[in-house]
C-alpha cells in the first residue's frame, strides 16, 4: 500500500467495511511498514513480505509459488466470507492460492486487458484460472466485455471508482454529490478533473 489507485481503493473499502462492523483483513504480497495510506486501526493488517525481484523464469515461477503458499496459509487462518482480490496477476495468484479451500473470490481487474497486455505465462493462466472465481468487478463496460469470456458463465459487475471529498472519508452511495463542499451547495452537478502523467 505503498500507492497507487488500487492501493487507495482497497484501503478506503477495508477502511468502510470496517467501520460498518466487518471483520475485515487486508492482506499484500509487501510488507505492512511501507504502507502510506490510513489504515483503521480495526483492520487486519498482515503484510506478507513477499516482493522479492526474480531473475529469469525458474526463479519466478519458484516465488510465484512460494508467494501462493503464503497467501494459502494466511487465507486459512483468516477463515474469511469472501476474499476479494485486486489486480490481473495478484487475482491469477489468489485464485491459485485457494484451490481446493472452498472460498468464494471475488477478483477486481483494474486494467483493460487490451492496453495492458500480461505477457504470454501470465495470459495463460489467467485463461486457466479466472473461470474459478465467484464473481469479477471491472469499472467499464468495455472492460467487462472482454473479461466476460474469461470468467465464462461467472457474473461481471461494472463498479467505477467512487470520488472522494479527501484522503479520509469517502462520499456514502445514499449522499447526493449535488450539494456538497466542491460546488459550494448549488444544485448544478460539479465538476471532477483528474490529472496524472502517463509512464
Amino acid at each position: 500500500l505503498s500507492g497507487g489507485g488500487a492501493e487507495r481503493v482497497m484501503t478506503d473499502m477495508a477502511n468502510y467495511w470496517a467501520r460498518d462492523g466487518a471483520d475485515v483483513t487486508l492482506i499484500t504480497l509487501a510488507a505492512a511498514d511501507t504502507d502510506v495510506y490510513h489504515i483503521d486501526p480495526s483492520v487486519r493488517r498482515i503484510g506478507l513480505d513477499m516482493m522479492r525481484e526474480s531473475r529469469g523464469l525458474i526463479t519466478a515461477a519458484k516465488n510465484n509459488l512460494c508467494r501462493a503458499g503464503a497467501l494459502r496459509r494466511a487465507l486459512r487462518q483468516a477463515r474469511p466470507d469472501f476474499v476479494i482480490s485486486f489486480t490481473d496477476q495478484i487475482n491469477v495468484l489468489t485464485l491459485v492460492a485457494t484451490l481446493g479451500l472452498s472460498l468464494r473470490v471475488i477478483i477486481c481487474d483494474r486494467a483493460d486487458p487490451r492496453h495492458h497486455p500480461l505477457g504470454r505465462a501470465w495470459s495463460m493462466l489467467r485463461r486457466r484460472f479466472y473461470g474459478r472465481c465467484f464473481s469479477a468487478v471491472v469499472q467499464t463496460e468495455a472492460v467487462r466485455a472482454v473479461i466476460q469470456p474469461l470468467v465464462r458463465r461467472r457474473p461481471v459487475y461494472v463498479i467505477p471508482n467512487v470520488a472522494s471529498r479527501d484522503t479520509k472519508q469517502t462520499i456514502s452511495p445514499s449522499e447526493s454529490p449535488r450539494r456538497n463542499s466542491i460546488d459550494g451547495g448549488t444544485d448544478r452537478p460539479f465538476r471532477l478533473v483528474a490529472m496524472g502523467r502517463l509512464s
